[in-house]
């Protein structure tokens, strides 16, 4: 855990990097969609961020994603769906409306 607030670093970390892969695929008439309160500041809760949802108050751990129709645009890029490995509890993830160019696995997926 991390800080008062008990955001997992790990996840915390992640959530950025996955906003910075929608920043650079997105285009910049749909950047808007892009969560504001995804903030690269160690003092706040991932929890708390839009389109975040932790539901285990112990762990703290992310569960829930709701990352639909961000990626707007003409070239939406491949997604690294090893992104999401650090998210241990993931039960939702919801990527719908996003115009992704396909997918591509890294080691660790799927076997």
């Amino acid at each position: 855990m991390h800080g008062y607030r008990g955001c997992l670093e790990t996840e915390r970390t992640a959530l950025l990097e996955i906003k910075r892969f929608f920043i650079a695929v997105t285009d910049i008439e749909y950047v808007g969609r892009i969560p504001t309160s995804w903030v690269d500041d160690e003092m706040s809760d991932c929890c708390g961020w839009e389109r975040v949802r932790c539901v285990n108050a112990t762990t703290r751990r992310v569960n829930q994603l709701s990352l639909d129709g961000i990626t707007l645009g003409t070239n939406s890029g491949l997604l690294n769906l090893s992104m999401f490995l650090p998210f241990q509890e993931l039960e939702s993830l919801d990527l719908s409306y996003n115009f992704f160019d396909g997918v591509y696995e890294n080691q660790g997926i799927g076997g």
